[in-house]
């Protein structure tokens, strides 16, 4: 009963589950025909095969462009949340692979983001994108824009933004949490005084660049939303994401490990 009844209280959505990828579900969310004021996510559950996962997995081996990445150190020993623009990144490079330099930043003990672009297999790609998707892009009805690699220490956060492409977020190591809201969300917040204007009008990661966990920045466990109403989506390894264009969103990592995900950017 107990269980029921917080249940019930959640102010918050759940993402949408699909059982698979298609590009019907992607033209549904995603195309032109979407809403965009009105915009929503949906998960793939346990899309990645296990040797696409885990640290020494597929995913983690991909080489970045040039081997270098944009590391984001924590200024202060509070500080979980980094923007580019707030925050000045420096560059590393990977003797070995991405595990290993996300290792040897944790074992510095230091909050960090880590973020790279790496160039994909054609043979690699079309096996994440599965065979629907894989044809789409054979016939041009799909293109990819970029591949990112995005890795973060327990508990950091990429503040809540909104892009302008769309993407599909491979959760590779660890779990994410994305909290998710629609502009129409954002609109109502901001005209209630509980978000900048900025965010509404700029959508960047500085426009709200504010330390804390989701739960204490948006209240997920309190009885009504301190920010915004939205939707909750929580991505463990193998899971993939469909984050539509100018969908607003605020990722952060378990506070029970690092995690690492590969975003592919595309068009229809």
């Amino acid at each position: 009963m107990e269980a029921a009844a917080a249940t019930s209280s959640r102010w918050w959505q759940e993402v949408e589950e699909l059982p698979c990828l298609t590009l019907e579900d992607l033209r549904r969310l995603c195309g032109a025909f979407a809403d965009p004021q009105h915009r929503r996510a949906a998960v793939v559950r346990g899309i990645l095969s296990s040797e696409w996962t885990g640290w020494m997995g597929r995913l983690c081996k991909l080489d970045p462009d040039g081997r270098r990445f944009s590391l984001y150190h924590a200024a202060h020993q509070w500080q979980n949340a980094f923007s580019r623009t707030v925050h000045t990144a420096t560059h590393v490079r990977s003797g070995f692979n991405l595990w290993m330099t996300c290792k040897g930043i944790i074992d510095r003990g230091r909050s960090f983001q880590l973020r790279a672009y790496t160039d994909l297999a054609q043979q690699d790609l079309l096996e994440l994108l599965g065979p629907e998707l894989g044809e789409a892009l054979r016939e041009g009805t799909f293109a990819l824009q970029s591949a990112t690699i995005w890795s973060g220490s327990p508990a950091s956060r990429t503040p809540l933004h909104k892009d302008h492409v769309p993407g599909l977020i491979f959760q590779a190591v660890g779990t994410k949490r994305f909290f998710l809201c629609s502009q129409a969300e954002i609109d109502e917040a901001v005209a209630c005084g509980l978000l900048p204007e900025a965010v509404r009008d700029d959508g960047s990661t500085e426009c709200f660049c504010v330390d804390g966990l989701l739960d204490s920045v948006y209240g997920i466990d309190a009885a009504t939303p301190t920010r915004s109403h939205g939707t909750l989506a929580v991505l463990s390894a193998g899971d993939c994401l469909i984050l539509p264009q100018g969908l607003y969103h605020d990722v952060e990592c378990a506070i029970d490990g690092p995690a690492l995900s590969l975003t592919l950017r595309f068009e229809l």
